[in-house]
Order: C-alpha cells, then sequence, then structure tokens
C-alpha cells in the first residue's frame, strides 16, 4: 500500500480540481478578500449546484440535502423547497 503525503497536487484531486473551478471566477493572483461577498456566494451557489460525476451527476447540493434528512429521521421542516419533509 503506497503511503501518501499529500505534498503534490496531483494526491489531492478532489481539492485541486475544485480550486481549479474558483479560479474560473477568480483569477490567480487576485485576493480571495478582494472579492465582493455576493460574488463568493454566487460562486459558492454555482459549485454546490454543479453536477458531478464522482456524486454519480448529483449535486453537492442535493447530496448534503439527501444525508440530513436521513440524520433527521425525515421529521419537521428541516428543509427548504423540493427537499422539505413534514412528518
Amino acid at each position: 500500500m503506497p503511503i501518501l503525503t499529500h505534498h503534490s497536487s496531483w494526491e489531492r484531486a478532489s481539492n485541486e480540481r475544485q480550486n481549479g473551478i474558483i479560479r474560473r471566477f477568480i483569477p490567480k493572483g487576485k485576493a480571495i478578500k478582494d472579492v465582493p461577498l455576493s460574488e463568493v456566494k454566487e460562486i459558492e451557489r454555482w459549485m454546490n449546484q454543479y453536477p458531478r460525476k464522482v456524486l454519480n451527476y448529483s449535486t453537492a447540493e442535493e447530496c448534503f440535502y439527501r444525508e440530513l434528512l436521513k440524520i433527521c429521521g425525515r421529521k419537521g421542516k428541516v428543509l427548504e423547497g423540493e427537499y422539505a419533509q413534514t412528518g
């Protein structure tokens, strides 16, 4: 079994992929602190609603809400919109 030290970007593929997506919106060299919060929130929304092969073409948002429903035991109104469940 190989020992991974995570010093190389190819050892952190998922993380590096996310960084690459962020860099589509915020060019390398631009300080994230200089990006307006509204723009950061829009990037966050886009990333969370982007279908991913690793998630069987579901979005991160869909997977999050599915897991949250499991944890909450489908009791109460814990979610918004199409994910809302009532007991």
